[in-house]
């Protein structure tokens, strides 16, 4: 149980820091809109994002983006600068969304290992149990089943006495 909450939390962690610094830094820069998605986090009222976006060239060859994030207040249309809180915030609901959209990916390939693995006590040539069991109603059907484990060798001859002592006294 430890190992599993120790696994979510640096899988939390590396989403985290996907989002941040691949979708809102860096995809961020060149696709503005991106940053919508902190809009309703960063803003009050009737205030909104506006995002400023400056390419620069300081070497043929060579392009730069960057983009400059004001909360504006629509009353006094005063900017107030929050590019940093406004990528945080917005990175931080990208890396939840990775985390989210990665999550069954990592439960699905921790039970197929234990699937594989085997459960404590079980022989290593055993079949998997499934959760698609056919109910048996009928006496007859249960001692068929038991005897088809016994002669496939899934079951002891001791096994098979026993369990076959069990359906009968049922009768």
């Amino acid at each position: 149980m430890k190992n599993a909450i120790a696994t979510g939390l640096i899988g939390l962690g590396i989403c985290f820091f996907c989002g941040y610094v691949i979708i809102s830094v860096g995809l961020g820069s060149v696709c503005t809109s991106l940053y919508k998605v902190a809009a309703p986090v960063m803003c009050r009222d009737n205030q909104h994002l506006e995002v400023v976006q400056n390419r620069y060239s300081w070497r043929p060859g060579t392009v730069m983006w960057t983009a400059t994030i004001y909360r504006v207040d629509p009353a006094t249309g005063q900017k107030e600068d929050r590019t940093s809180s406004v990528k945080l915030v917005a990175g931080a609901i990208y890396g939840l969304i990775i985390f989210v959209l990665f999550l069954p990916l990592v439960c699905c390939r921790k039970s197929a290992r234990c699937a594989a693995e085997g459960a404590p006590g079980v022989p290593a040539g055993a079949p998997a149990a499934t959760t698609e069991s056919v109910p048996l109603h009928s006496i007859d059907e249960k001692l068929a089943k038991l005897k088809q484990l016994h002669e496939a060798n899934l079951i002891t001859t001791k096994e098979y006495e026993e369990k076959k002592a069990e359906i009968l006294s049922e009768m």
